[in-house]
């Protein structure tokens, strides 16, 4: 009973957000992530983002991603993907999410050459083997 609750906050939720956010304000669905003595360099225009970018710089700077093929499943409206394709430079980003409208809003938003974003299943990826490193 909870998981199908908390399934259907979400679909509100995203719902909501594809619906009322007219200005492209929310890129990010996470929390975010914040450690005191370690700030991420950031853009101007990012700075009100900082703390949903810390948590994907903590998140993937563990690894080189450069010229890498990344993919995010559950990309959401996309800011992280957004800020691994313009920060840590990978080859290029793929971005999957179940709603439709969360990819509609990358499509139109992100629209660097290497970014790609798809409405997919997670438990069905349409991607070949070894597609992503």
């Amino acid at each position: 009973m909870k998981e199908k609750v908390k399934n259907i906050f979400f679909k509100i939720w995203y719902w909501y957000i594809s619906t009322i956010d007219k200005n492209a304000e929310v890129i990010f669905m996470n929390y975010g992530y914040s450690k005191n003595n370690q700030k991420v360099e950031l853009k101007k225009e990012d700075e009100n983002n900082r703390y949903s970018i810390q948590l994907y710089n903590h998140t993937v700077t563990g690894v080189d991603i450069k010229e890498k093929n990344i993919l995010e499943v559950g990309c959401g409206r996309g800011g992280g993907l957004s800020y691994i394709n313009r920060y840590l430079l990978p080859n290029n980003v793929t971005g999957i999410d179940l709603n439709k409208k969360a990819i509609e809003f990358c499509k139109k938003k992100y629209t660097e050459k290497n970014n790609t974003f798809l409405q997919a299943n997670a438990q069905n990826l349409p991607f070949l083997d070894s597609s992503f490193d």
